[in-house]
């Protein structure tokens, strides 16, 4: 029976050898010394010779060679390195990667070299993209949608008079919701928060009066995992009230930020005019999807229903 006294260095080797991942060593200088079998047959090695003592480094695309680079300085530095990219096999078969690089060091703390571990995440990342793909499809298809819907007002509309300010009003606000629901164009955009929730709120202001009030300076971004959670939390408490509270009844709402460096907290005070409809503690399936979204990006969301309205606070810490 294997014990952790009777560990040997044997038993560890064979470890690694086992491991469904690509592990690998490397010496000072970044050089191959030693693959594991599966991380042969995942890069589609037939033998170790082929590399051995190659820069490995020389194995990724020119593309990645900057994130390889810092990389190797985090790990200089004590710390575990990660990056992920793409980087075709020996056979040129395209995968995807997720790495890591860590410093080796003897008893004495003199570093000997690296460990460097590659799991293949290619169908993770054809997932992620078929997924941006359907996305893209579906904001395509809402844009005509919104098209279709001005368009048919205004030939309802026609030449009337009466109908022409009502018809224009609702264009701006049919046109706001598009431009809300596609602020983003890639994973990567940033996303400043004022300007974020001037477009959520845009289409359920008033026309003669902005029932908004926004305490929140400019400057502030997002990434776009925590701009899509606070996009859907403004989103839905903007439908609320326009079913149940200040949007129907004319009254006010302010969103205050109340943030502290690498979080975002909001609130969302709520004053109507007349008694809200709902009831306290009701929970909808938007609501629902509300704490499941906040709770998978680690925050907290809590909501507070009262006489004239609802006071709502979001918490989301940011990313590192």
């Amino acid at each position: 029976m294997l014990t952790r006294a009777s560990l040997t260095a044997t038993d560890l080797a064979r470890v690694l050898e086992q491991s469904t991942d690509c592990v690998k060593l490397l010496d000072c200088n970044g050089n191959l010394i030693w693959m594991n079998a599966n991380g042969l047959c995942a890069m589609e090695i037939d033998s170790f010779t082929q590399v051995a003592g190659m820069q490995w480094a020389s194995l990724w695309p020119d593309a990645l060679q900057a994130d390889i680079d810092s990389a190797f300085r985090s790990a200089r530095l004590g710390e575990t390195a990660r990056f992920r990219g793409a980087c075709p096999t020996a056979k040129k078969d395209p995968r995807w990667w997720e790495v890591s690089i860590t410093q080796v060091c003897d008893d004495g703390g003199r570093p000997i070299g690296f460990l460097s571990i590659s799991r293949d995440v290619t169908q993770a990342e054809n997932d992620r993209e078929a997924l941006r793909v359907m996305i893209g499809e579906m904001r395509h298809r809402l844009r005509n949608s919104y098209t279709i819907v001005c368009s048919l007002l205004r030939r309802f509309a026609g030449n009337d008079p009466r109908l022409g300010d009502f018809v224009a009003d609702m264009e701006q606000r049919i046109m706001a919701l598009a431009r809300a629901q596609s602020l983003f164009d890639d994973d990567t955009t940033a996303a400043d928060l004022r300007e974020l929730i001037e477009v959520l709120v845009t289409p359920f202001c008033g026309a003669t009066e902005n029932c908004f009030t926004l305490d929140i300076p400019p400057g502030l971004t997002l990434d776009r995992r925590t701009a899509d959670a606070v996009a859907l939390v403004v989103g839905e408490l903007c439908v609320n009230s326009a079913k149940y509270g200040a949007v129907s009844t004319g009254g006010r709402i302010s969103l205050h930020w109340r943030g502290k460096p690498g979080a975002v907290r909001l609130e969302w005070v709520e004053d109507a005019a007349l008694p809200t409809l709902a009831t306290p503690g009701a929970r909808g399936q938007g609501l629902r999807l509300i704490s499941r979204i906040v709770k998978a990006c680690a925050g907290t969301f809590d909501m507070q229903w009262r006489a004239d309205g609802v006071m709502a606070t979001m918490f989301l810490p940011l990313p590192s």
